[in-house]
């Protein structure tokens, strides 16, 4: 049985069960990734083609650079990076597993092994990775991380430290230690660094400080927060989904401000954002059916790797489809 074929079978027999019975229908172009929170298969994502063969040439001259300098770390980091953007997560961990047993004391290894595990839905071995990670960062002078997907005219506005303490917050998010994750990421606000940085951690510890029912809080989290038009307007170059959803939550912008756009790693990617978001406002605001519908809606309708997407499953699975199928929108 060829690869493909394979993958559509296991697809056929995952789909419909329990949770997962709602969960979008996928086209099976590969080997699948892993399993879903629902139950439903990860299947690597169908690339268009000239994408595709743009994503596998950087890889071709990551795995040149690597070999040709297999003494540095960063080689490993940036094959396991390229590879992630083909979707071919398992294959990304298989080579941080590989680096990390080489340069056991590299943060940067760790970090990224966190992240891909992350996207696997392996939150228990993120946090032992990323943990790990911080220890060795923690007293170390922080550096840019370079993107891989860069913004068209942004330089890069994340760094090492910063990426440690936010892929850690949200593992612990997304495993349900919302305490937890509010200590993580308020640490990562602390950190700074840019308006972009600031905004994404602040976002996530929103959303944490909400779960725990810190209304005050949540509160004092949203007034760091600014538009354009106030005093001290903030710079946002990049993560202007997070920025604006939280200008919603504080009441300075309406529901309807939030436009999903397309950008480097596609317009899904925003459509999970924005969806998890309002959904999270819904129940906020005692609308459960309506937070229900778009969970769903997320799950349904964006990319299975993006981090809103996983953020809908773990709230389903969490609430083990305690809800009326009436809440749920049609496949």
């Amino acid at each position: 049985m060829s690869k493909r074929l394979w993958a559509v079978v296991v697809g056929a027999l995952w789909f419909g069960v329990g949770c997962g019975s709602t969960a979008p229908e996928t086209r099976a172009v590969d080997v699948g990734e892993g399993t879903s929170l629902l139950g439903t298969p990860l299947v690597r994502p169908e690339i268009e083609p000239a994408r595709a063969a743009r994503l596998e040439a950087e890889l071709a001259s990551a795995v040149a650079r690597r070999d040709a300098a297999p003494a540095d770390p960063d080689t490993w980091v940036w094959v396991g990076r390229r590879l992630g953007y083909l979707g071919r997560f398992r294959e990304a961990i298989g080579v941080y597993d590989t680096a990390i047993v080489r340069f056991p004391q590299d943060a940067a290894l760790l970090r990224h092994r966190g992240h891909r595990r992350i996207t696997l839905r392996d939150f228990a071995a993120a946090i032992v990775d990323l943990e790990r990670a911080w220890e060795l960062a923690r007293d170390a002078a922080d550096v840019v991380e370079p993107d891989g997907a860069p913004t068209p005219g942004v330089p890069p506005r994340s760094s090492l430290k910063g990426n440690i303490l936010y892929h850690l917050g949200l593992a612990y998010y997304l495993k349900g230690d919302f305490d937890t994750s509010s200590d993580v990421f308020a640490r990562a606000v602390a950190l700074g660094g840019n308006d972009d940085a600031i905004v994404a951690a602040n976002w996530w510890l929103c959303l944490s400080l909400e779960r725990i029912g810190d209304k005050a809080g949540l509160a004092t989290a949203l007034a760091l927060i600014r538009a354009p038009d106030e005093a001290g307007g903030m710079d946002v170059r990049e993560n202007t989904s997070y920025w604006n959803l939280q200008l919603v939550w504080a009441g300075k912008r309406p529901e309807s401000s939030l436009i999903p756009k397309d950008g480097p790693l596609g317009l899904s990617v925003d459509r999970a954002t924005i969806g998890y978001g309002l959904a999270r406002f819904s129940r906020m605001r005692g609308e459960q059916v309506e937070g229900t519908r778009r969970l769903w809606a997320v799950v349904n309708k964006t990319s299975w790797a993006s981090f809103g997407h996983i953020a809908a499953e773990a709230d389903i699975a969490r609430e083990n489809c305690s809800t009326s199928d009436a809440s749920r929108p049609p496949r």
